[in-house]
């Protein structure tokens, strides 16, 4: 069986059969304890005495005595005057002398001069100690069980391709088939519960219930973009009285669009204003964007003989002329062409009165139509015209055309559709 660790301090050793990925995480782990080695081995030995150092010799008990009796104290010397010792004067610093084969002593470094060496553990004091803690510190608060490779290895099921293995079984025997064999469920209910990874957590797994889904994406401030809705089911429902409205797509033929004007509608014909008919001339304001608008007149009576007539109001301005069409009455022959205004009946009197209907019509731009019908108590009358207004359409104006006769009664009605 092949060796995975060193004797003596167990570091990795390459595995000839293990991955790429596994050998640079094992390389890692050794070089890791070899560097703590040998930071621990450099710390020991620079606590060791220099090979070359020197002494004073007055330390040396009886030297300076002994050497005066052999020569002068001004006798020197240099270590290349010695027979065996060659190139000591051009030594570098903190060099030593190591002898050579030839048995001259030459000038080296200290590293040079050591070169390849072992040591025993126990040869360096506390060695043994600081690589234990340099392991341990790798080790970290694994369990004895799993705190070298080869129990991590075996752990893992000795599979060089774990991750590759785990990911195939989830595929196939894991959760893919439990969400594949599982029930199908097509009416969801509120309460159902679906996993969530919330990303004000870290993607932590959440779990949200199809009620908080619909209440988080029809929250009044997130918009929908490019959402299609089937008219045949969307539905517009009122909780308090369990009614709800659709739209009815059934005569579309191309596709269609809703234009709403920059203001508040109500879909459909609506009542705009209901007020007396009073003094000489009565206005009333018309919204902007509309295309259909409707003035009932009730009980509407002058005391004078003018005819009564309606006239239009266009960017705030009351329009006098330009009315074309005239109006009619069962009980005449005569027609009345309209001028100032679009005139209710072919003449008047005092005690005349009217229940009638005036409808507009937007043509284009600001062309209008209307039609007046109803009765003026004893016969009907009806009228018709166009009228092309300088400005948009804004208001309406109830008054007999001489300017000066006065509603005495009557009500007015006011409808406008978009």
């Amino acid at each position: 069986m092949v060796a995975t660790f060193t004797p003596n301090y167990e570091i990795p050793l390459p595995d000839p059969e293990a991955d790429v990925d596994e050998e640079f995480l094992r390389l890692q782990q050794a070089w890791s304890i070899v560097d703590a080695v040998i930071w621990t081995l450099a710390g020991v030995v620079a606590n060791k005495a220099n090979v070359s150092h020197t002494q004073a010799m007055s330390t040396v008990t009886g030297l300076v005595e002994a050497l005066a009796a052999k020569m002068p104290a001004s006798q020197t010397f240099s270590l290349d005057s010695l027979t065996d010792v060659d190139g000591a004067a051009g030594a570098a610093t903190n060099y030593v002398l190591v002898k050579t084969a030839s048995g001259v002593w030459s000038p080296s470094s200290a590293a040079a001069a050591i070169g390849n060496h072992q040591h025993g553990t126990g040869d360096i004091v506390g060695l043994t100690a600081a690589i234990s803690a340099v392991v341990n510190a790798v080790i970290g608060a694994a369990p004895g069980a799993l705190d070298t490779l080869d129990e991590l290895a075996a752990a893992l099921g000795d599979d060089p391709n774990f991750a590759t293995t785990i990911t195939n079984l989830i595929a196939s025997n894991g959760v893919q088939p439990t969400v594949n064999a599982a029930t199908a469920k097509t009416a969801l209910a509120d309460a159902d519960v679906m996993p969530l990874l919330d990303s004000a957590a870290s993607n932590g797994l959440k779990k949200v219930t199809l009620a908080n889904l619909i209440t988080s994406i029809f929250n009044g401030t997130r918009k929908i973009a490019n959402g299609w809705f089937n008219a045949d089911t969307f539905r517009l429902y009122k909780a308090a009285t369990a009614f709800y409205s659709w739209f009815d797509a059934v005569a579309l033929t191309a596709i269609r669009k809703i234009v709403l004007p920059d203001r508040d509608i109500t879909l459909g014909i609506t009542k705009i204003f209901e007020a007396v008919i009073s003094g000489a001339a009565t206005d009333f304001d018309i919204p902007p964007g509309i295309r259909r608008f409707v003035l009932r007149l009730q009980a509407y009576s002058t005391n004078g003989t003018s005819v009564p007539m309606v006239q239009m109001r266009g960017g705030g301005v009351v329009e006098t002329s330009g009315y074309s069409g005239g109006a009619n009455n069962s009980a005449g022959t005569t027609f009345l062409a309209n001028t100032t205004g679009a005139f209710l009946n072919i003449g008047n009197a005092a005690s005349t009165t009217y229940d009638v209907e005036i409808e507009f019509t937007w043509l284009t731009g600001n062309a209008w139509a209307f039609k007046i019908s109803g009765t003026n108590g004893g016969a009907t009358v009806d009228g018709y015209g166009i009228k092309t207004l300088s400005a948009t359409f804004d208001g309406i104006r109830i008054r007999a055309a001489n300017g000066t006769d006065v509603a005495d009664n009557g009500l007015a009605y006011g409808f406008v559709e978009y």
